[in-house]
C-alpha cells in the first residue's frame, strides 16, 4: 500500500496524507513534504517519487536557419561592432595617458562632525521560517529589529500549539531564541545555532532537563 505524503500549507499548518496522484496541483517542487521513512520535512521536488506531479517545461522550437544574404548582413554589423569597440578603447587609452601627464591638485576637507557607526545586523525585517526539531515539525515566524532584537512566535505544526519567542541575532550570524511558556512566561527552551544564507540549523535545549535536539528552519 502506498504511503500517504504530509505537506505544509502557506499558513504553516500540515496537510495529509495524500497519495502522489492526490497532491498534484496542491503543491510546488518548493513546498515541504514528509512521509513515513524521512528523517525531516524537504522540498517536494527533491524526492524523485513526486517528480511526475511537476510539469516538464517544453523545450523551445530551433530556429528557423538564416539566408546566406542575412548572414553576410551578420558578418558586416559584427565587423564594424569591433572596429568602433576598438576605437573607442584607443580613445579611453589616450585620454587616461593624457589625465596621467597632467599634474594632480588634491583637496581635503577635515570633518569636525562625528558620524555614528552603525552595524549592519544583515537580517532586519519579517521572516517565516519552516523545519523540524529532531523529527517534529515546526513553524517559526519573527521580527528582527535594527539592533538585531529577535521577537515573534514559533508553533508545533503538529499540534497546533504556539508559544511567543523572544532573542538576539548578531552580526556574524548567530541566533540565539528563547521560548516562552504563554501563561507563565517561564523558559521552556533555547535555539541557539547559525544562518547560513535562508537556513539556520543548531540545537534545541530543553530547559526542564537539559535534554538536546537538532533543528533545522528553511526560509
Amino acid at each position: 500500500m502506498e504511503e500517504g505524503f504530509y505537506y505544509v500549507d502557506a499558513a504553516g499548518k500540515r496537510q495529509g496524507p495524500f497519495g502522489i496522484n492526490q497532491l498534484r496541483g496542491l503543491i510546488s517542487p518548493n513546498t515541504l513534504v514528509w512521509t513515513k521513512g524521512m528523517t525531516g520535512w524537504v522540498p517536494a521536488g527533491q524526492i524523485p517519487a513526486l517528480a511526475q506531479i511537476f510539469p516538464v517545461a517544453t523545450p523551445a522550437p530551433s530556429a528557423v536557419p538564416q539566408k546566406k544574404g542575412a548572414n553576410v548582413g551578420l558578418i558586416v554589423a559584427l565587423v564594424l561592432a569591433v572596429v568602433v569597440a576598438l576605437a573607442a578603447v584607443g580613445y579611453i587609452v589616450y585620454s587616461n595617458h593624457k589625465k596621467q601627464q597632467e599634474p594632480i591638485q588634491e583637496t581635503y576637507t577635515e570633518s569636525t562632525e562625528e558620524q555614528p557607526v552603525q552595524e549592519d545586523k544583515g537580517y532586519t525585517g519579517q521572516h517565516h521560517l519552516l523545519g523540524n526539531i529532531s523529527q517534529y515539525p515546526i513553524a517559526m515566524d519573527i521580527y528582527v529589529d535594527a539592533d538585531g532584537n529577535i521577537s515573534g512566535q514559533y508553533t508545533y505544526t503538529k499540534h497546533g500549539y504556539s508559544m511567543d519567542i523572544d532573542g538576539t541575532y548578531s552580526s556574524d550570524g548567530h541566533i540565539f531564541i528563547q521560548e516562552r511558556e504563554p501563561r507563565q512566561g517561564l523558559v521552556t527552551g533555547v535555539f541557539e545555532g547559525d544562518r547560513e544564507g535562508d537556513v539556520v540549523r543548531g540545537t534545541f535545549t530543553r530547559t526542564k532537563d537539559g535534554q538536546q535536539m537538532q533543528f533545522i528552519l528553511n526560509e
